[in-house]
């Protein structure tokens, strides 16, 4: 009984000592939308990555991956998005009064730790303020870089389109990869910071 015991113990023992060694799976729980959209973002990142430069294909491959990012954002998202998590990149003065403020939220592309480590690996979204009204106004003024948040808000489009920076279509096919770092201006709704 005492050896029966004592293997139990050493199984148990081992057991213990064999979940404690396995890495951690993490379960992304941002919202399903944002999910798929930084999926579609990191695919076409991804393949563009894999064109050399040099590459006469490049220029199209990379205008068909924007396209397609803009369409996932017009037809599938509406344009708009609820909720998602995000990280407070930068929060910017723009003029001497303060009435001109850039904010630029990242979500990260590649992992959903939001460590600033990731911020240049993010998907941006930049907001204007000046054409926020109050309340909201103060809760983003309020905003320090770090604060983790939920935005709400749309996607803001020129000419009809949906704008991707640094995308420019006469200069793309000298960009290395628009997708590694992409920009995209947004009109927020709401804002809530989220404890981490």
């Amino acid at each position: 009984m005492n050896t029966t015991l004592s293997f139990k113990a050493s199984v148990f023992l081992a057991l213990i000592s064999l979940y404690s060694c396995q890495e951690r799976t993490l379960v992304d729980v941002r919202p399903a939308d944002q999910q798929s959209f930084l999926r579609i973002v990191k695919e076409v990142r991804d393949s563009a990555t894999q064109v050399p430069l040099s590459d006469g294909n490049r220029p199209v491959m990379i205008d068909n991956a924007v396209k397609r990012v803009k369409a996932y954002i017009v037809d599938t998202l509406k344009s708009k998005f609820d909720g998602w998590n995000a990280r407070v990149l930068d929060n910017t003065k723009t003029d001497p009064n303060g009435t001109e403020v850039r904010l630029a939220f990242g979500l990260s592309i590649d992992d959903f730790n939001l460590e600033e480590t990731a911020r240049y690996k993010s998907v941006v979204f930049r907001e204007w303020l000046s054409d926020a009204q109050s309340p909201l106004r103060e809760r983003l003024l309020g905003l320090k870089v770090g604060d983790h948040v939920k935005i709400t808000g749309s996607f803001i489009s020129r000419d009809k389109r949906i704008d991707v920076d640094p995308y420019n279509e006469k200069e793309f096919k000298l960009t290395k990869n628009i997708f590694a770092n992409p920009e995209f201006r947004v009109d927020i709704t709401d804002v809530n910071i989220v404890e981490d």
